[in-house]
């Protein structure tokens, strides 16, 4: 999978940053990303047929594929937030 990068629909201000798009590279992730995606969703406590189904799990690894917070996900608008929970 070749690296995606999605603009943003508006810029946000996160950590002191402005920020107007994000660079997802999944092929730089390991196992190991996934695992701890897992973990990091499970905290949730929610029972979900397939990690695809968890918007949690979703964003927890597309954060880590973009090297940013989790949280900056939080302040995106929806409709951004929900394309990359289907990008992922």
């Amino acid at each position: 999978m070749a690296k995606i990068v999605r603009t943003l629909s508006r810029p946000v201000e996160f950590e002191g940053k402005k920020i107007e798009s994000l660079e997802f590279d999944y092929d730089a992730l390991t196992g190991k990303d996934v695992r701890a995606a897992n973990l990091e969703s499970a905290k949730t406590g929610k029972v979900v047929p397939s990690n695809v189904f968890d918007t949690d799990f979703c964003l927890a690894i597309a954060a880590r594929a973009a090297k940013v917070n989790a949280s900056l996900f939080d302040y995106l608008p929806a409709g951004d937030v929900l394309g990359i929970e289907m990008d992922t």
